[in-house]
């Protein structure tokens, strides 16, 4: 528990904690700024708050306080184990334990839930990310289970079949990179009788029916302890020398990175590597957001149709390389046999292991 006060100048703030300890921060606590809204759920809260708060309804306007106010009234839940504000904090307390959707109803629920969140509702976590989603708690084989579902338009395009594509080939990726001993979402893919596609992902922030685990991006944790950003690689090494992670999470995140660049993810920017929220050295979540981006429509709706050269990084060692290649050769295998997915996007799996091919020509040729 802790008491955050507004302060002087304009955006600040001192956070009191339980024991009496204070400390000041030109911003919202850098372990908070995870909780700003973002992406297509964050649109969705910012517009429906703007005008009950009198704010812009562009998130990205928002100021220090208005985003700390808003935390406090928004009626749902954060992502993580947090909670801000005396009446956030009451409604957790007398929250009745939620109802799972069964698994023989799972696509009927989704498909409603789909369209409520296309619609602007809010639907369950404040979850960052562009790509249309909602949160739910819900039957799996495994149990009950708070889960993260994304999903596609039900209007069948080539746009909406390319979102698709990149939505199965996200659940191989994560698929893959267990079966290799890397710590990553478990996740089913669930398709309707007209093509709607909906990628269900176990939440790592959730334990049980209302346990919460509290984490933060490495985009928050380098804000406060790095001067200069830089790829993943780079600041694990330099949140390494602060003892703020290990010598072993450096490594896997070298691989899981490699592996990223060798299947045409994109994306891997400093949002989409996170951290349990511990004493120091913070321990890395499962890999989430692992998909091919590079492949996805971009704002015109435009689609590559071929196979992209892969660009090679120095600053990966040679055994994340060794490591990841076979990984992601196996990926675009299965992407290419995989009778859920497009012919256009499989063949452009069938022309990726050779541009992997011409990255382990260089791999090769590193020392060490």
């Amino acid at each position: 528990f802790a008491d955050i006060r507004l302060c002087w100048p304009q955006g600040s703030c001192l956070v009191t904690g339980a024991d009496g300890d204070e400390q000041w921060f030109d911003g919202l606590p850098w372990y908070l700024t995870d909780l700003r809204p973002q992406g297509f759920l964050g649109r969705a809260w910012g517009r429906k708050l703007a005008a009950q708060l009198n704010l812009t309804d562009d998130i990205r306007l928002w100021q220090e306080e208005d985003v700390l106010y808003a935390l406090t009234v928004f009626n749902g839940e954060y992502t993580g184990g947090w909670l801000v504000g005396e009446g956030n904090y009451q409604r957790w307390i007398t929250a009745q334990h939620p109802a799972e959707i069964p698994l023989d109803q799972k696509l009927t629920h989704y498909e409603q839930l789909a369209s409520d969140a296309l619609a602007g509702e809010i639907v369950g976590s404040s979850a960052g990310g562009e790509q249309p989603k909602f949160t739910y708690y819900a039957q799996t084989p495994s149990g009950n289970k708070h889960v993260l579902v994304k999903f596609t338009v039900p209007q069948q395009t080539a746009v909406s079949q390319r979102w698709g594509d990149l939505l199965i080939a996200e659940s191989i990726a994560a698929q893959i990179l267990r079966d290799g001993g890397i710590h990553a979402i478990e996740s089913t893919v669930l398709v309707t009788s007209n093509r709607q596609v909906f990628l269900e992902a176990e939440r790592f922030d959730c334990k049980g029916n209302d346990g919460r685990l509290p984490i933060v991006s490495l985009e928050a944790v380098q804000s406060e302890f790095i001067s200069s950003p830089g790829s993943w690689p780079q600041a694990m090494r330099r949140l390494c020398e602060q003892q703020l992670v290990t010598h072993q999470s450096v490594a896997q995140t070298e691989v899981i990175w490699a592996f990223g660049r060798l299947i045409a993810n994109s994306d891997m920017h400093a949002g989409n590597l996170s951290f349990y929220l511990s004493e120091p050295p913070f321990a890395l979540t499962p890999v989430y957001d692992m998909l091919p981006m590079v492949y996805a429509p971009n704002s015109a709706g435009m689609l590559r149709d071929a196979a992209i050269e892969v660009k090679f990084d120095l600053n990966v060692s040679k055994s994340a390389w060794l490591t990841a290649i076979p990984l992601a050769q196996q990926f675009w295998q299965t992407v290419a046999r995989d009778p859920r997915i497009s012919e256009a996007f499989r063949h452009i799996a069938q022309e990726m292991p050779e541009k992997i091919r011409q990255i382990e020509e260089k791999v090769a040729r590193m020392g060490g």
